[in-house]
């Protein structure tokens, strides 16, 4: 009654269970409401600065492709004139402003550099680090060649390019691709240039290895980086390391007054990567900070929203409670239609397993009294059995020794094996379905204990795991037991061992094979008419009562095959 009680009762249970769980999921989602405006500002904060990353890094990455163009081109030629390498920085002062410096230097510290100067550029040679003395200076008007020069100097100071940062750096290189430092020279407002850097290989051995370089105002690559998302809500500023602004955007512009600088007020002096809230002018603002690599120079990129402006995100969160509170309503006229289907199926459902309980018990002692049956009437057969084969024995005391006597005791070994037979058959576990390969070692055990000079032969078996049915298995067991004995007593004459193999395949359907083989001297035309033929005979007839035929051949030792019918 319980099981009954349950099974009627769990999908109540369950529907009730859902129901209470999709109530606390409401609840919750209304009470979570109030917070989702922040859980809003957070994800867009994430998005924007994911952006903004993404435009900075793309402008730098600019910068480097640039130079990696410039660099495969000195790369190409052992030796540059410097008309040459003028002809090109000058376009590339020309298409790239933020470029401020382009140098190229080689392990020996000769360097030739071209520097903006305001309304023209500087080209400045050094020779072998300024061991001979300072760098010659040339000033040159904007878009000029070298010859119309105006003005050639000596430079007030020493200059070494391998002790520079941006040279040891490029040397630490190990993927042939641009790395970044910062210059150390800093403008009025602790700005400092960054200087990407590419180390070129020589292409012969023994050749000098060279450096170029380009130094870049980080502000002018970062101008094309928007400060704003397309809605407006957001506004981003990148600052250096140390929180200085570099883009001159209006975000930028009010770092020092209004919502930024009170928001850098907060973020200043943690440096936290978290996002921070804060109140300015009666609006609810949020604003997260977070470091972006550029070749190994650290900047930060700062996005502020304006939270109360994404409120109308929350329209489909809205939307979905409400469909929700549609749905469990359905769920609720459905598990009444459920309750009340059930009501009326109850009665038949009891009634049902109340006969089927009925069934089983009774089919339950029907084969409980049947398996006790067999085993008896096997029992029963094996003792009949044992006690013909006593007689026999006492009559074959008094044959004479000769041919008569011999047959006399083959006759006995056989009802000997029929007893064996039946007494390892109800000794199985499940007689509804006999496992032959337990069934036939059991029977081979006892068979060879019959005949000691073959205690050396040894024996295996291999039938896939078959079954069948307890009519089958005495027929197969007779069978094996002739075969073996057979076997034993004709392949295996002298004490020298041997071995004896024994399958079990199903060919197709219910046509099963029992193949027999051993390794000893073979069967022979004349001993097939020997004495004790009797036993293949039996085999023979056997097989035939299990719709089947029986063979057998000699090669290297004999094979008994057996083909026999069995149902499923």
């Amino acid at each position: 009654m319980p099981d009954r009680n349950r099974a009627f009762s769990w999908p109540y249970i369950t529907s009730a269970a859902v129901l209470l769980l999709g109530l606390v999921w409401i609840a919750w989602g209304i009470v979570r409401m109030g917070q989702r405006d922040q859980d809003l500002a957070e994800v867009a904060l994430t998005r924007t600065i994911a952006v903004v990353r993404g435009d900075v890094q793309e402008a730098f990455g600019q910068v480097n492709k640039d130079l990696q163009l410039e660099g495969a081109f000195v790369a190409a030629h052992d030796s540059l004139s410097r008309d040459v390498l003028l002809e090109r920085w000058n376009a590339l002062f020309a298409s790239r402003w933020p470029i401020s410096a382009i140098r190229l230097a080689d392990e020996q510290g000769n360097e030739l550099a071209m520097i903006r100067d305001g309304g023209g550029t500087i080209l400045r040679e050094t020779s072998k680090g300024s061991e001979f003395g300072p760098p010659l200076v040339i000033h040159l008007p904007d878009d000029q060649p070298l010859d119309s020069a105006t003005e050639v100097v000596i430079g007030d100071s020493m200059v070494d390019p391998r002790t520079e940062n941006w040279y040891s750096r490029a040397l630490e290189d190990r993927r042939g691709e641009p790395v970044w430092s910062l210059s150390t020279v800093r403008d009025s407002s602790g700005r400092a240039d960054m200087i990407a850097a590419l180390l070129i290989r020589p292409r012969h051995e023994g050749a000098p290895f060279r450096i170029l370089a380009f130094m870049v105002s980080p502000g002018q690559v970062l101008a094309t980086v928007h400060d704003a998302d397309a809605s407006g809500n957001a506004r981003s500023v990148i600052l250096t390391e140390d929180g200085r602004p570099l883009t001159s955007t209006t975000s930028a512009a009010d770092h020092g007054s209004g919502p930024f600088a009170e928001a850098m007020k907060q973020w200043d002096p943690e440096r936290s990567r978290r996002p921070q809230y804060l109140t300015v002018g009666g609006e609810r603002l949020a604003m997260q900070v977070l470091p972006t690599n550029i070749g190994g120079v650290i900047m930060h990129v700062g996005t502020l929203i304006n939270v109360g402006t994404l409120r109308s995100w929350l329209r489909p969160e809205w939307l979905f409670l409400w469909v929700t509170v549609a749905l469990f309503a359905a769920l609720l006229v459905l598990m009444v239609l459920v309750f009340l289907r059930n009501r009326r199926d109850l009665g038949r459902l009891k009634e049902q397993q109340k006969r089927s309980r009925t069934q089983q018990r009774k089919l339950a002692k029907v084969i409980g009294e049947r398996d006790v049956l067999d085993r008896e009437v096997h029992h029963r057969v094996k003792n009949n059995l044992q006690v013909l084969s006593s007689l026999l024995n006492l009559q074959a005391q008094r044959v004479d020794e000769g041919p008569s006597r011999d047959e006399f005791l083959r006759g006995k070994r056989r009802i000997d094996i029929m007893a064996l037979v039946h007494q390892k058959l109800y000794g199985m576990p499940d007689l509804r379905g006999i496992d032959l390969e337990r069934f036939f070692d059991e029977l081979a055990g006892s068979v060879a204990a019959m005949y000691p000079k073959s205690r050396n032969v040894s024996y295996a078996f291999d039938t896939d795991h078959i079954r069948c049915d307890p009519d089958t298995a005495i027929e197969l067991g007779i069978i094996l037991c002739e075969l073996m004995a057979n076997c034993m007593q004709h392949a295996f004459p002298f004490v020298t061992g041997g071995h004896i193999d024994v399958s079990v395949r199903q060919v197709e359907g219910e046509l099963y094979r029992l193949v027999v083989k051993d390794n000893g001297q073979g069967l022979s035309g004349e001993a097939a008419h020997r004495p004790g033929k009797l036993g293949l005979e039996i085999v023979d007839a056997l097989a035939e009562k299990l719709d089947g035929t029986f063979k057998y051949r000699s090669n290297g030792g004999t094979t008994f095959d057996v083909l026999f019918r069995m149902l499923h």
